[in-house]
């Protein structure tokens, strides 16, 4: 898919990066061949402000991690490349699938194992927006109110080129609300029951368990 601006920003602009002026999200490889978002809740930081891309450090350098993190990375990693092995019709490695996605969280900048006060007031934001109501994206921090980090997101969704979004929990539900969209009942992802999904433009969104759900990935189908 050819990659587009968004008010004439590029999609780079939009994502966000720590002091050093590093990614903390973004392209987990070459951005070029992305085609497929993940896009999810919060860091899980503690509450702490997070400072590194952990998902692709971890895929790179699952060495450097120990414990629930990395456990967490195995997890992430299965689910989020069966999902691709499905989308993509493909059986190849998950770790190189997984060079051909993106990933960012809704509210980006901290988060903690249940949802923050930070991630709430974000949905809720996503929630009470009206795609023609949204506003030139722009670059963000964490001092930004709801609504710019809600235009950013939205940005990044339009502009990044992925042919395929993947959402969970109440993401989804909100999604469909903001971009006025209907949903193809029981059309997406299968496992245990038939999930939704839905279509903007020629982007396909799907809904689908967060990836530390405890699933057996082999049965994932679509």
């Amino acid at each position: 898919m050819m990659k587009v601006k968004y008010n004439n920003m590029n999609v780079k602009e939009l994502f966000i990066k720590n002091k050093n002026g590093d990614f903390i999200e973004g392209y987990l490889g070459d951005d070029e061949q992305a085609e497929i978002l993940f896009l999810l809740r919060e860091p899980n930081s503690g509450g702490e402000e997070t400072d590194i891309f952990w998902f692709r450090e971890v895929l790179e350098n699952s060495h450097k991690f120990a414990g629930s993190a990395k456990r967490a990375g195995t997890k992430y990693k299965n689910v989020f490349g069966r999902l691709a092995q499905c989308l993509l019709h493909t059986n190849e490695d998950y770790a190189e699938l997984l060079k051909r996605c993106a990933y960012i969280n809704l509210y980006p900048f901290s988060g903690d194992n249940n949802s923050s006060t930070h991630y709430r007031d974000t949905l809720k934001q996503l929630k009470n927006t009206c795609n023609q109501q949204v506003e030139r994206a722009k670059t963000i921090s964490k001092k930004s109110e709801p609504e710019d980090i809600i235009n950013n997101r939205l940005g990044i969704l339009k502009s990044i080129g992925c042919k395929n979004i993947i959402t969970t929990c109440d993401i989804f539900d909100a999604l469909i609300k903001t971009l006025e969209l209907n949903r193809a009942e029981k059309q997406g992802f299968q496992y245990i029951k038939n999930f939704n999904k839905a279509k903007y433009g020629d982007i396909n969104i799907y809904d689908f368990y967060h990836p530390c759900y405890s699933i057996n990935v082999n049965n994932i189908k679509i």
